[in-house]
């Protein structure tokens, strides 16, 4: 779930069968977008440092597109990460944070 292009942490709604509810109502005019997948899904979560730049997940996607990244919520264009393998790499180093940082692996691993 994703408001105004901003990702929701899983504990801000829930989900039974075909009925979203969110705890909050957004402000009129708030673009809400659902995702679902299909497909299977990998999801990985870090701590940034505010150094670090290479993040090693747990699964190896197929490529890049198979994958979406988030840093405090928001999602990260392609071009702002490499990937090689299993490991992903951010041209600048997220900011400190606990769990701050979300790597989604879709498609096929």
């Amino acid at each position: 779930v994703l408001l105004n292009g901003v990702y929701q942490v899983k504990s801000t709604y829930s989900l039974t069968t075909n009925l979203l509810t969110l705890d909050e109502v957004p402000a009129t005019g708030t673009v809400v977008e659902i995702v679902s997948f299909a497909a299977a899904l990998g999801v990985d979560n870090f701590s940034g440092d505010g150094v670090t730049v290479d993040y090693t997940l747990n699964l190896t996607p197929a490529n890049k597109n198979n994958t979406m990244a988030f840093i405090g919520g928001v999602y990260q264009a392609k071009n702002t990460y490499s990937l090689s393998g299993k490991t992903v790499t951010f041209d600048e180093a997220p900011p400190a944070g606990t769990y701050n940082i979300e790597i989604l692996q879709t498609g096929l691993l």
